[in-house]
């Protein structure tokens, strides 16, 4: 790959990935909303999870879809927290994400 981009990267540094039994120690916050390591992640991804199921079930694009899609869109979320903080934070905040985009 250096070669490609014409720069050794021999000295740079690399940043552990956390793993999924790292996943609750993981939390929203920081000067850039990174996910941050801390003792109280697990909490704290809890309430943003919480957060981002409120601002989906706010969203025009929700409350436009018929009962059924609704319906559908309440199991996906239900799917959804089944999964680890992390992994909920991330794929809530894509539905978000799709609730949000425009037509």
């Amino acid at each position: 790959m250096e070669s490609r981009f014409g720069h050794d990267f021999a000295g740079g540094q690399t940043h552990p990935q956390p793993s999924t039994s790292d996943a609750a120690g993981l939390s929203i916050g920081g000067p850039d909303d990174r996910l941050q390591s801390n003792p109280e992640g697990d909490v704290h991804l809890a309430e943003a999870c919480d957060g981002l199921i409120d601002k989906i079930r706010a969203t025009p694009a929700l409350i436009a879809l018929n009962v059924d899609n609704r319906r559908l869109t309440e199991e996906i979320t239900t799917e959804i927290g089944k999964r680890s903080r992390a992994d909920q934070y991330h794929f809530l905040s894509k539905v978000k994400l799709l609730f949000d985009t425009r037509p």
